[in-house]
């Protein structure tokens, strides 16, 4: 079985991405969608790869897809690394987006993608080796981590996270009982292309938001639909102190007590994690993230300069 790595990455301290970013901003757009954390690049991107390249070498091809940029310490001529421009999966109607619910709807576009493949932002990691059954068992099926359904919280990712788990419930009549996890999480490509057949008049809205908007619908309507259909395993792991403690991944925000958080993710070993940069994440915390990660991924590689 052939499995993909699919990243979506922006520099958002590149000028021209910047002059771009501020053009099209608008009075009315939503502070969260335009806040520093959500486009800022402290080079985790690196430090990702280098974490793939340790404890997951079994994956086939990484797709970086971006909007006109390309990390610049990054050795675009290693045979598994492609960076895939917007413009190359997201008909120009939609173009130019700041809107990663847009991106994601589109990734099943990108030439060469494997049916199987994972999907993760540039602050996820591998924290320990993981073979391909930890995402696929043996019949294809995606397994992917989720957290059990809880009311939404008022800002902007809750609203359209609640907004997409309303809309799914209706048209679907399906109950829903969990929330993806903020992890590397695995798809079929054959699945995504099917649901955004089935959803795509609804979904117009959404690719027209060029920052995220409370109306959005996020790919949270793919596990939602695959669940009903019966092929994503879900894995729970926030319940009780017990899962908690011996679940397979951990996403730390970098904010109140992210130090002791951090250190957490060294002791345990988490196969996966996530350094969440947020709308409240300081310069500080973000230089405390970067030597975190130097630390436990401190060996340069092959996708490297």
């Amino acid at each position: 079985m052939d499995i993909d790595l699919v990243y979506t990455w922006v520099n958002g301290n590149d000028p021209a991405w910047r002059q771009k970013f501020t053009h099209h901003k608008k009075s009315d757009t939503h502070q969260d969608a335009t806040a520093k954390g959500r486009f800022f690049d402290n080079d985790e991107l690196r430090f990702s790869l280098r974490s793939v390249e340790a404890f997951a070498g079994w994956v086939r091809k990484i797709f970086i897809v971006t909007d006109h940029q390309v990390p610049e310490w990054l050795n675009p001529n290693h045979p598994k690394i492609t960076v895939v421009d917007h413009s190359a999966i997201i008909p120009k109607r939609y173009l130019p987006t700041f809107n990663a619910n847009v991106i994601e709807w589109h990734l099943h576009n990108i030439p060469d993608l494997s049916e199987y493949f994972l999907l993760a932002n540039d602050d996820f990691f591998f924290g320990r080796s993981v073979a391909p059954d930890f995402f696929f068992n043996e019949q294809g099926t995606p397994i992917a981590f989720a957290k059990h359904w809880r009311p939404q919280s008022q800002d902007l990712y809750g609203r359209f996270i609640q907004n997409t788990a309303d809309y799914a419930v209706q048209r679907l009549d399906h109950p829903l009982l969990f929330l993806f996890a903020h992890i590397t999480t695995p798809y079929r490509k054959s699945f995504i292309q099917e649901v955004f057949a089935l959803f795509q008049d609804v979904l117009e809205t959404t690719l027209y938001n060029r920052f995220r908007s409370e109306n959005d619908l996020n790919r949270l309507l793919i596990e939602i639909y695959d669940h009903a259909k019966g092929r994503r395993i879900l894995r729970f792991g926030d319940r009780n102190l017990l899962e908690k403690i011996t679940r397979k991944y951990r996403a730390v925000n970098l904010s109140d007590n992210f130090r002791f958080k951090l250190q957490l993710l060294k002791w345990l070993r988490y196969p996966l994690f996530c350094v969440n940069d947020t709308e409240d994440t300081t310069d500080e915390a973000r230089q405390i993230a970067r030597r975190f990660l130097e630390s436990y991924f401190p060996d340069k590689s092959a996708f490297e300069k």
